[in-house]
């Protein structure tokens, strides 16, 4: 039984212990509406199959970006040093219902345990306005003048920014003459409507290569300085029109995500940004070629005349009212008029828009079909043919690109080799690719022997052959390479035509 002397003391203990408690509990709820500011701030979240922290902020250009944080990376951010300030950090994540399972980039719609990192918060609002007519000259120099193609690439964009989910948009590849605006278009007024994180302006290694990790989480990607040849149309079909990607990141996370990307494909060529099938398989892309510069559209606008094959001096009065218009391209302002007026006109379409195949479609698949198919029509279905060394047809490509398509740049051996066999292949002729044993003959000087190299051949010869280069090409007593002319083929009628070959006397 306790003394009344001991009864006093314990409840003083007690008491102090309710009191030690209570400026525990202030102190605890202080720190708590303390931290609730600061992760309203920085609208913190953590994810928890990373064990990270996802820290929102807004950029200079009022764009939100995240960065995710590490617990100790994020401990020392916020001064989180005191015993328990971490576990009182975490516990207002939790009631401010800011734990979530996992993170994602999808523009679908996600459950309340998963962060959805591809915000639309921050895209530009259109507004009610007159634009500024540097957009117009701006999109007259991408469409070439041509109302058709303007208003496919506006009702594409407009699709992209109402239906942002839509992953079947076409892929819009546009080639041709450099400094038409390909890049302002895509790294100014995108990156004012989408925000600068959600737009990846990357080279042909990083969307072909093995790290793709770029792609990952972007409204709009676009592959620059795309060359025909070297553009992995297979790669491109895994992406465009595709609910999914696989993403590869250098050091980092693999896997199959969300397609977010609305894809666009540029080059300087003259040839197209990638090899077209003419078949369905070009339904993913808008094949579009520009002819002039955008300094040709501006003095259409001033009405001056402008040589576009000379660079314009600085004090030009075509360069003089660009420079003074440029940064409307990215001014929020000028921009959110020009897309409420895209709004306005395109934003009741029902459903997304299909590929444009139009007069630049028909002139790029005619010209990649001369180039290529035209070539192996003219040696392979040739009734002589027995056998033509790889390098010799190869010889022969590369002249025929170089007239045709000058300011192109042709396929490599490598990949013209395949290409080749593919052809022969769909063709389903009796002529096969193969590792050649080679007969020289002693002229000018060398001597006769044997040699071997890889070579096409008709499937019913031996693999033993005599060289017969000179079938094909000739060389005068100064070096001087020309074909061989060479009467064409009988046709399918029997009557042989008597007329020369597309390659008759052609210099190589």
């Amino acid at each position: 039984m306790l003394t009344d002397e001991k009864r006093v003391k314990v409840e003083n203990l007690i008491n102090k212990d309710d009191h030690e408690r209570d400026e525990l509990s202030k102190r605890e709820e202080l720190l708590a509406r303390e931290f609730k500011k600061k992760i309203d701030t920085y609208n913190v979240y953590y994810i928890a199959d990373a064990n990270k922290y996802a820290i929102w902020r807004n950029g200079a250009d009022n764009h939100l970006a995240f960065d995710t944080l590490a617990p100790d990376g994020l401990a020392k951010f916020f001064n989180l040093t005191a015993k328990g300030e971490r576990q009182t950090f975490d516990d207002v994540l939790r009631v401010e219902s800011r734990m979530k399972l996992k993170a994602v980039n999808t523009f679908s719609d996600c459950p309340n345990d998963v962060l959805n990192l591809m915000s639309r918060d921050h895209w530009l609002k259109p507004v009610e306005g007159d634009y500024d007519s540097i957009f117009d000259v701006l999109m007259e120099s991408l469409s070439g003048g041509r109302e058709t193609v303007r208003s496919h690439l506006e009702k594409v964009l407009v699709y992209k920014y109402l239906h942002p989910e839509e992953y079947r948009l076409p892929c819009i590849t546009i080639s041709g003459e450099g400094g038409a605006g390909k890049n302002e278009l895509i790294e100014q007024v995108f990156a004012t409507i989408f925000g600068k994180q959600q737009i990846a302006v990357i080279g042909m290694d990083e969307a072909f290569g093995n790290f793709n990790g770029q792609m990952f989480g972007k409204t709009v990607v676009f592959i620059d300085e795309a060359i025909t040849e070297k553009t992995n149309v297979e790669s491109m079909k895994r992406k465009v029109g595709n609910p999914t990607i696989q993403i590869n990141m250098k050091y980092g996370m693999q896997g199959t995500f969300d397609n977010t990307p609305w894809y666009w494909l540029g080059g300087n060529g003259t040839n197209g940004a990638l090899m077209l099938a003419g078949d369905l398989t070009d339904r993913r892309y808008s094949v579009i070629t520009v002819k002039y510069s955008i300094m040709h559209w501006v003095g259409k606008h001033l009405d001056i005349p402008v040589d576009a094959k000379k660079v314009l001096s600085d004090d030009h009065a075509c360069v003089e009212w660009y420079n003074e218009h440029r940064q409307e391209l990215s001014d929020r302002e000028a921009v959110a008029k020009w897309l409420g007026y895209l709004i306005e006109q395109w934003g009741d379409q029902k459903r997304p828009p299909s590929a444009l195949h139009d007069e630049d479609y028909a002139t790029v698949l005619g010209i990649q079909k001369s180039i290529f198919d035209e070539l192996m029509e003219d040696i392979f279905l040739d009734p002589r043919f027995t056998h033509i060394e790889g390098k010799t047809l190869f010889k022969l490509y590369k002249f025929w690109w170089k007239e045709n398509v000058p300011s192109g740049r042709a396929k490599g051996r490598n990949t013209f080799m395949e290409d080749a066999k593919r052809w022969l292949n769909r063709k389903e002729l009796d002529i096969e690719r193969h590792k050649l044993t080679i007969k020289t003959s002693g002229s000018a000087g060398l001597r006769s022997g044997r040699t071997s190299g890889t070579g096409f051949i008709r499937a019913d010869l031996p693999r033993v052959v005599t060289r017969n280069d000179e079938m094909y090409i000739k060389v005068d007593k100064y070096g001087k390479e020309t074909v061989v002319e060479r009467l064409e083929f009988p046709g399918k009628d029997g009557q042989n035509t008597e007329s020369m070959s597309r390659l008759d006397g052609l210099l190589l």
